[in-house]
């Protein structure tokens, strides 16, 4: 029988559980959403989400089949190696040992990655790239993330921090973000962002998401669709930054805001062709994610299919 693994996708507003099989095919899944979570609500839907999903018998080809192992997908910084989620700018959550809370809880193997490296890993193994070696893999949900790949493998940095781009500053003295820093992407592409854009372009104060916004934007409301024109201009900015040190091939775009990667592309176009260097660049590609909304729950079982196969590769 195929590897089952149990997957947590832990967003800014949502945490998705799920059984994934070794071909990345999601054969289970449940959603909880957040409201302003704390570390011990993060902790508790953890676990009970798991268990619940743990629970379904639709996923098991035989009633007494287990899942092989566990993989966690985290916002924010991570230590991999050590198991630790170790700061959230969103929801400001630190030095939560994710590994130790999923393997003695469920007795079975569990690896974890920030939510961008992931889904660059899970690109990688079922997407656009599995024939690409160096990509970015770009999350633009309730924060923007990224994942590098270079010469087929993830690139985390001299101090695991690598990939970002959330924070470099598209702003000149912009808006603050919870990293501290002022102007970032993340403070102005990243779905609370589109919101308060909105908000002021309008002068509402009645609530709305992001997701209402591009269904406005699709209706022909103007502030709108003003809206994701500054949308790809901002994304489109950092990402030619990172595209002239890295001389990229291609660039996958994923979360929930990708979902309306056509309201911004025509604008991220065009302002990839004001700040690249085209002449090293002309092939650059960037698209949506082969993956869908279920990206980063995909990807979780992804990279615990890479770990277990390190572990047996090891014996």
């Amino acid at each position: 029988m195929p590897r089952k693994i149990l997957c947590i996708d832990i967003g800014g507003s949502k945490i998705l559980t799920g059984i994934v099989d070794e071909t990345g095919k999601v054969l289970t899944k449940r959603k909880r959403l957040f409201d302003h979570p704390d570390k011990q609500q993060v902790v508790d839907a953890i676990l009970q989400e798991s268990e619940a999903v743990l629970s379904e018998n639709s996923w098991r080809e035989t009633p007494a089949e287990e899942i092989s192992c566990i993989g966690a997908s985290i916002p924010g910084l991570t230590d991999s190696k050590a198991g630790l989620w170790v700061y959230a700018p969103f929801s400001k959550i630190e030095n939560l040992n994710v590994r130790e809370l999923l393997e003695s809880r469920f007795h079975k193997p569990a690896f974890l990655e920030n939510d961008g490296n992931i889904c660059a890993i899970g690109e990688k193994r079922f997407g656009h790239t599995r024939d690409v070696d160096d990509f970015l893999w770009v999350t633009v949900s309730n924060g923007v993330g990224a994942g590098l790949v270079l010469n087929g493998r993830l690139y985390e940095g001299a101090f695991k921090g690598a990939g970002e781009l959330g924070h470099v500053k598209v702003v000149d003295h912009g808006a603050p973000c919870p990293c501290g820093g002022r102007g970032c992407l993340e403070t102005y592409a990243a779905a609370p962002g589109i919101v308060r854009r909105y908000q002021e372009l309008t002068g509402s104060g009645e609530s709305i998401t992001a997701l209402a916004v591009s269904e406005l934007a699709r209706s022909g409301d103007a502030a709108a669709l003003q809206i994701f024109q500054d949308e790809g201009f901002y994304l489109g900015k950092a990402i030619a930054g990172a595209v002239n040190v890295l001389n990229l091939p291609m660039v996958v775009i994923g979360g929930g805001v990708s979902g309306s990667f056509d309201l911004f592309a025509p604008s991220l176009h065009k302002t990839l062709e004001e700040f690249l260097f085209l002449d090293a660049n002309r092939q650059l590609r960037v698209v949506p994610t082969a993956l869908g909304y279920e990206a980063s729950l995909i990807s979780a079982g992804a990279c615990a299919l890479y770990g277990m196969e390190a572990r047996e590769h090891s014996i």
